[in-house]
C-alpha cells in the first residue's frame, strides 16, 4: 500500500498504522512462541526466531534495491515485490491448519510444571556468570547512540 500513495500523509498513516500493528502482534507472537519452543528449548527457539528475523531485515531492502534498480526507480513494483512474503506466509500457515487441525494436541499438561525457577531467597548470594557480563557490556556498547522508532517520533 506504501508504494501506491502518493502523498505524504498517507505515507506517514500507513508508516503509523504498521508500527501499531507491530506493537500489537508482538505480545502475541511472543506468546505463541514460548510454548511452541518448549520441546527444543526456549532459548534455541528464539535464537531461530530471531535469525530469521534478521535474514528478512537484510534480504528485504536489498530486494527492494534491486527491483528499484531494474525498474528505473519506480517505487510500486519494488514495494509490490514485499508482499511476496506475506502470501507465502498465510499459505503456510493455512496449510498447518490443515495438517494440524487440533494444536492444543501438541501442547504439555498443564499439571506437568515445565521448569521450577529458583526462589528470591535462593538467588541471594549467587552470581550471574562471567559471560552474562561480557554480554551485557557488548551490547552497551553495540547500542550506544542506537535510535529506536519511538525516541525518534517522540522528539519529532
Amino acid at each position: 500500500m506504501l508504494g501506491l500513495t502518493s502523498v505524504l500523509w498517507g505515507a506517514c498513516a500507513l508508516v503509523v498504522a504498521e508500527r501499531v500493528g507491530k506493537a500489537v502482534r508482538s505480545p502475541a507472537k511472543d506468546t505463541l512462541l514460548s510454548p511452541a519452543t518448549a520441546a527444543t528449548g526456549r532459548g534455541r527457539g528464539f535464537a531461530v526466531h530471531e535469525a530469521m528475523d534478521q535474514v528478512g531485515a537484510l534480504l528485504g531492502p536489498l530486494t527492494v534495491a534491486g527491483v528499484l534498480a531494474l525498474t528505473g526507480d519506480d517505487y510500486a513494483p519494488a514495494l509490490g515485490v514485499l508482499a511476496l512474503p506475506g502470501v507465502a506466509a498465510i499459505a503456510l500457515l493455512v496449510w498447518l491448519r490443515a495438517r494440524v487441525p487440533d494444536p492444543v494436541a501438541y501442547e504439555t499438561d498443564a499439571a506437568t510444571p515445565v521448569s521450577e525457577a529458583p526462589s528470591p531467597v535462593e538467588l541471594q548470594g549467587s552470581r550471574l556468570p562471567r559471560s552474562f557480563w561480557a554480554y551485557a557490556a557488548f551490547t552497551a556498547v553495540t547500542l550506544t547512540g542506537f535510535a529506536t522508532f519511538g525516541v525518534l517520533s517522540y522528539h519529532w
